[in-house]
């Protein structure tokens, strides 16, 4: 009988003889093995392809291949030398090696004969899954220590108490054993599409059904983020038979920080107070933004909104520019120089401050919704443009805050054909409004007008605004 792995093989070869390329999808693997007529589940294929047979994942299993490599998001290649990669036997004492001379700290060195943490005679009812972080050491860790920032430490703190063993979410490898040698890296599922989260939370699934051979009856304690539990992975479990809990969901990061930091009895879920005081936001959040924003931004044409952008649904920050014809149109209405580029900036989802009152808001809702869609009584956005251009489109005010149907109309073409627009999501909706202070400062963009510094267009621009806030 034709292995499994030799049977995708094939089926590569099959792919790249036919597109012409040196790259191929999981799905197409999944297509090719279905019209092949392959007898293998849907999740083996996923597992071979992802874990079993990707040089870029871990030691997973007990014997792997190094035939693809990950070079992106579900995207593999063909490693030279191949097909027929060499197998690589990996035993318990590798996975548990020393790292940098120690061994493998705490929980994690107590291990079943799968490499999960285990305590002795302890009922195997309840498995943690822990999100990964973007904080990491600079150099090849065990993953259970690996991860570095507060949030993550504390989450693993938890599962150790409540748990009979856990498991890591990874954004790039999918399900990773605590005692597992890895090196840092550089992905985030909510950057990913929706598309690409739901692949990822399908391989995780079939990653668990191997290690735990079945997830009936389990209680699977997750502590992650949207991203990670809401594109597959919940309702993949409970239709497996488990019980799936989430003891911070719907907490904000501020207040999942303070639950971690409490010293809670196992399995103890009581939620803390709201502070009333909005956290700063880190230096490396807001060197990050700066970068995508400003330095190296990915900028969509309105016109072709929403484009790729796989970050909609979470929280974040955003710049709109304008183009050379829109930054005349822009000077020509203030009287006021304009130039091309940045010219409006602001926030979507943030907390607010001092109530601690959450939002739903999202940058997808924000810029498709209100500013792109919306009207310019419920977009501070909409109502700055519609006031600067206001002889020039021929807008007609007929309520305070309200122009005519046809008003917006010309307004929403007049966007779509001279602004373009950048985003950066930010998870943590506590830390936003400090994020967006700080991008404020940076940018300095032209058009905005709530605690920036006094500039001329920004005097002519709220006197302008005044035409629209009033009855004709």
């Amino acid at each position: 009988m034709t292995s499994c792995r030799n049977e995708i093989l094939a089926a590569v070869q099959s792919i790249l003889a036919r597109n012409g390329g040196d790259t191929f999808t999981l799905g197409q693997v999944l297509r090719e093995m279905g019209k092949r007529g392959a007898d293998f589940r849907e999740g083996t294929i996923r597992t071979h392809v992802t874990s079993r047979m990707c040089a870029s994942s871990p030691d997973h299993h007990a014997k792997v291949y190094d035939d693809f490599e990950r070079v992106g998001w579900g995207v593999y290649r063909m490693r030279q030398g191949t097909p027929g990669g060499a197998a690589r036997d990996t035993h318990l004492e590798d996975l548990a090696r020393p790292v940098g001379g120690t061994q493998v700290s705490g929980p994690a060195a107590s291990l079943d004969i799968k490499g999960a943490q285990t305590s002795q005679n302890a009922p195997r009812g309840r498995v943690g899954l822990v999100g990964c972080v973007k904080a990491k050491l600079d150099h090849a860790a065990p993953a259970a220590d690996l991860y570095v920032s507060t949030l993550f430490r504390g989450r693993r703190a938890y599962v150790e108490r409540t748990c009979e063993r856990w498991f890591i979410l990874s954004a790039l490898y999918g399900l990773v054993r605590p005692n597992v040698l890895l090196e840092p890296y550089d992905a985030a599922l909510n950057k990913a599409s929706r598309a690409d989260r739901r692949t990822w939370a399908t391989s995780v699934l079939s990653e668990l059904d191997a290690e735990l051979e079945s997830c009936a009856a389990l209680t699977f304690e997750i502590h992650a983020g949207a991203s990670y539990v809401d594109y597959g992975l919940v309702d993949g479990l409970l239709a497996r038979g488990a019980v799936v809990e989430r003891p911070c969901v719907g907490l904000s990061m501020g207040q999942q920080l303070a639950f971690y930091a409490e010293p809670h009895a196992a399995g103890a879920a009581a939620r803390p107070s709201p502070r009333t005081t909005a956290p700063q936001c880190r230096e490396c959040d807001a060197r990050d933004a700066i970068a995508d924003l400003d330095e190296s931004p990915t900028i969509v044409p309105a016109c072709d909104w929403p484009a790729e952008i796989a970050c909609l649904d979470q929280p974040g920050l955003y710049v709109w520019w304008v183009d050379d014809a829109g930054a005349a149109d822009l000077s020509r209405g203030l009287g006021l120089a304009v130039a091309p580029g940045c010219i409006y900036a602001g926030q979507a989802g943030a907390t607010f401050w001092p109530s601690g009152k959450n939002t739903d808001n999202t940058l997808g809702k924000r810029i498709g919704q209100l500013h792109l869609g919306g009207k310019v009584r419920g977009s501070t956005f909409r109502h700055t443009l519609a006031a600067i251009l206001y002889e020039q489109l021929g807008v007609q005010v007929r309520a305070s805050m309200r122009i005519t149907p046809a008003s917006e109309k010309a307004l929403t073409a007049w966007m779509y054909g001279h602004l373009s627009v950048a985003v950066y999501s930010h998870e943590d909706r506590d830390t936003l409004s400090s994020l967006e202070h700080v991008m404020l400062q940076r940018l300095n963009p032209p058009l905005n007008l709530s605690h920036m510094s006094a500039t001329p267009v920004r005097a002519r621009l709220s006197e302008l605004r005044r035409r629209i806030n009033k009855q004709p």
